[in-house]
């Protein structure tokens, strides 16, 4: 917060005036800052200067400060009446997600480019990362589609209303996703998702070939799987039934990857923030991403009701831990969970009962060992995920008092 502009110096949007980053150069009131997450605290400057470009003179002292903390989510009340124990749970669901506003598919760069997704990089250039992959696209605006493509997450190939191009599930920006086109998109084509041990064709962190039973499949990069997995449920609970058409996971597409992909990538800031935007433009919610439990009750092959023996958290306590522990105290706690772990710790993520994501906290020193504040949450059971450096995780239960 001590980064002070040069006197003379000519900044341009995504410069770096030692750490701090510049948001915005202009005459205006209000701005709106890209790429803004969930949970995270963002703090600002604002200087004033005169002078012509090369003769810029900035005032320095007793700048206007601004410190602003995201929410983890905006859900609210969005689910009020959905209850996951309900054999009408699936149906219910559909009725609360499936009405929503359409967003042409020609409007993508309007909405998830333009007013989200972009990042600032220097010399008034941006960037969009490919979501597969992990390849940085730079360009200068306006953003079109040439190198990059909008790519449906569930296939247009697979939807029962194929072609469906003038219809609301083919545009709808939960199921949309910016990807590089030819070594990503094009490679990808219709192909189920899954795990590759035999590569055919790489691209950066992403690979087609041949899984363990010898079927052709397509692997995205890691924390990009339960992107993918959450965005195909979503379609198949919003639109099953819409317009009379029957809609089921294809036979070829492996349920248990994709609910272990949903498992092992919970949703992360990113994904939370990009669930608020869509909200506030499409008017509906991906509900695997705001409560992640609820992919227990429902056999996507069939779309049918199912009801496990437990919740599902409980169930898969520890089930990827491997050799990792770590343990908790005071349990119950009131203001402070301390963690100890006999591995480094990266990240923490703290669930409510129903699933949903209601804490993050970055681990930033890389420690054995971290207290967690835990007095704003409410009284209640609380799952503890422990995110660990080199991608393995633990989950542990407290009780808040």
């Amino acid at each position: 917060m001590g980064d002070l502009p040069v006197d003379g110096v000519s900044y341009q949007t995504g410069d770096y005036i030692g750490q701090s980053q510049v948001a915005y150069i202009g005459n205006d009131t209000s701005f709106r800052p890209s790429y803004i997450v969930a949970g995270q605290t963002y703090y600002f400057k604002i200087f004033a200067f005169n002078g012509p470009p090369g003769y810029e003179n900035y005032k320095q002292t007793n700048p206007a400060v601004l410190q602003v903390t995201t929410p983890v989510n905006m859900i609210g009340n969005y689910y009020q009446g959905i209850n996951s124990s309900s054999p009408t749970f699936l149906s219910d669901l559909k009725a609360k997600v499936n009405p929503h506003v359409q967003i042409f598919y020609n409007q993508y760069s309007d909405y998830i480019i333009d007013k989200f997704q972009y990042r600032d990089t220097s010399a008034g250039a941006k960037v969009i990362t490919c979501s597969y992959s992990g390849y940085e696209y730079v360009y200068y605006p306006p953003f079109t589609w040439d190198v990059m493509s909008r790519e449906h997450t569930f296939a247009h190939s697979w939807f029962p209303s194929y072609p469906a191009q003038n219809k609301k599930e083919y545009s709808d920006l939960h199921n949309l996703l910016p990807v590089e086109l030819n070594n990503a998109n094009v490679v990808r084509s219709n192909h189920p998702f899954g795990e590759v041990v035999t590569i055919t064709s790489q691209f950066l962190q992403a690979k087609y070939g041949k899984d363990a039973n010898g079927n052709n499949v397509y692997e995205p990069k890691d924390n990009i799987k339960g992107d993918v997995a959450r965005a195909i449920f979503y379609m198949l609970t919003c639109y099953n039934g819409s317009q009379g058409y029957t809609w089921v996971l294809p036979s070829f597409q492996d349920q248990e990857i994709l609910k272990k992909w949903h498992e092992q990538d919970p949703p992360d800031a990113f994904e939370m923030a990009r669930n608020d935007f869509v909200h506030s433009v499409q008017g509906n919610r991906n509900p695997f991403i705001d409560s992640v439990h609820f992919v227990c009750y429902i056999d996507f092959y069939t779309m049918s009701y199912i009801n496990p023996s437990a919740n599902c958290l409980t169930q898969s306590i520890n089930e990827y831990s491997g050799n990792y522990q770590a343990k908790i105290f005071p349990n119950p706690a009131c203001n402070q969970l301390n963690i100890e772990s006999g591995s480094i710790m990266e990240n923490l993520v703290v669930y409510d009962i129903d699933g949903k994501i209601v804490k993050q906290q970055k681990i930033f020193d890389k420690s054995y060992s971290f207290s967690l504040s835990v007095g704003e949450l409410s009284q209640g059971l609380y799952f503890l995920e422990i995110h660990f450096v080199d991608g393995n995780k633990y989950r542990l239960k407290f009780q808040k008092n």
